[in-house]
């Protein structure tokens, strides 16, 4: 469960394997999200401006939705399940933790910024070059 920086909403996986969001101060629900969550997902996130939740769902790694426009990201992280993520004040960059491994990605082009496997390669690569 997360609750958004303002207190104004919260967001949960339901027994129905949806993703929901509810105002806290009417119960009533924001949205709803037919992604498949299970119990195994990580805790879903606000962005810190309260505009967009990243969640993990049981298939795919991390996903981002806009919840002015409810429209979904593209799937952000490889293959495998997604020990914990960030979002940026904005939800503009998220940071994925995976398989040993950091991503942080811009989330409106869907670019990939920094992937720590290829930092460590490149450190270590170096440290080979100096032997």
């Amino acid at each position: 469960m997360a609750i958004s920086s303002d207190t104004s909403l919260v967001a949960a996986p339901s027994s129905l394997n949806k993703m929901v969001v509810w105002e806290t101060h009417t119960g009533d629900v924001k949205c709803e999200f037919q992604i498949p969550v299970n119990d195994a997902s990580v805790e879903p996130l606000f962005s810190g401006d309260g505009r967009k939740l990243a969640f993990a769902s049981a298939m795919d790694p991390v996903v981002v939705v806009d919840l002015e426009s409810r429209s979904f990201s593209r799937t952000f992280g490889g293959p495998g399940e997604a020990e914990r993520f960030w979002l940026n004040e904005d939800g503009a960059r998220l940071a994925v933790f995976m398989n040993n491994a950091i991503e942080v990605w811009d989330v409106e082009d869907g670019q990939l910024l920094l992937n720590s496997e290829d930092v460590e390669r490149a450190e270590s690569d170096m440290e080979i070059m100096e032997y």
